[in-house]
Parts: structure tokens; C-alpha cells; sequence
């Protein structure tokens, strides 16, 4: 009967040390790594979408391209999040409103494409300004 609760505490002293172990393991990676690309803001987010292998130089136009319109994009943003919020919010609700919640996503919709807008005028405004090798880039897309 004495070998019972040593097999039990030892299972017990391992679980612990597993859970330490995967807890610590979480700890240290939130140091260790950036924050996902989905969680920046506009216009950070598009920009680290499109730089990584761009050269330094049509990186920084892309920046200061995209920062001058920084206030639009954060307000369009915005409007978008709480425009999904509002979809979501009637797509829980009881009983569901049809009719609401195609006015709703025709709304979050129309924020989408305006934000489209503003992200096409402004990288048709900047196309000229970059190098043949970033457009060719740009163009091409993540492979």
C-alpha cells in the first residue's frame, strides 16, 4: 500500500513539471517574438506585408507614402472594426434580423472598399517613384 501514493505523487510531480515547463515554455516566447502582422495597425500592417524583400530605399517611400495618410487609414480601420462588432453583435442576437443584418454587412462592405480606395490611390500614387525591381516585386506577390 506504500507504493500506491509514491506512484501517485511522483505522477503528480511530473504533471507539475510538464505544466512548468509548458507554462514557462509560453512565458519566454512572448518575449522572444513580434507581434503578428494581423495585430498592427493600418497602415504597419500592409506596409510589413509588402516590404520584406523590397530594397531599403522603396521601403522608406512606401513608409512615408502610406504614414501621410496614416489618420485615414486608422479612422477607416476603426470604422470597420465596430461595423464587424455591429454584424456580429445581430448575428447572436435572438431572434436574428435578417434584414438588419444584410443592411450591417452591406455597411462593413462599404468601409471594406473604401479602405481598398485609399490603399489603391495611394500605391498608384507612389508606382512611379519606386525601382522596376520593387514594382516587379510588388507585382509578382508572396511566392
Amino acid at each position: 500500500m506504500i507504493a500506491r501514493p509514491r506512484l501517485s505523487f511522483r505522477l503528480l510531480a511530473l504533471a507539475s513539471l510538464a505544466l512548468n515547463l509548458f507554462l514557462g515554455g509560453m512565458l519566454v516566447s512572448t518575449y522572444h517574438h513580434q507581434q503578428p502582422v494581423s495585430a498592427l495597425p493600418m497602415p504597419d500592417r500592409l506596409i510589413a506585408r509588402v516590404t520584406a524583400d523590397l530594397p531599403d530605399a522603396d521601403v522608406e517611400r512606401l513608409r512615408r507614402a502610406f504614414e501621410s495618410k496614416r489618420t485615414q487609414f486608422v479612422a477607416l480601420d476603426e470604422e470597420y472594426r465596430q461595423a464587424i462588432q455591429r454584424v456580429r453583435a445581430t448575428v447572436v442576437h435572438e431572434p436574428l434580423d435578417r434584414e438588419e443584418l444584410r443592411v450591417l454587412i452591406d455597411s462593413a462592405r462599404a468601409v471594406r472598399r473604401r479602405m481598398g480606395d485609399l490603399i489603391e490611390g495611394t500605391a498608384l500614387s507612389l508606382l512611379p517613384d519606386l525601382s522596376p525591381s520593387a514594382r516587379e516585386r510588388l507585382v509578382a506577390g508572396r511566392r
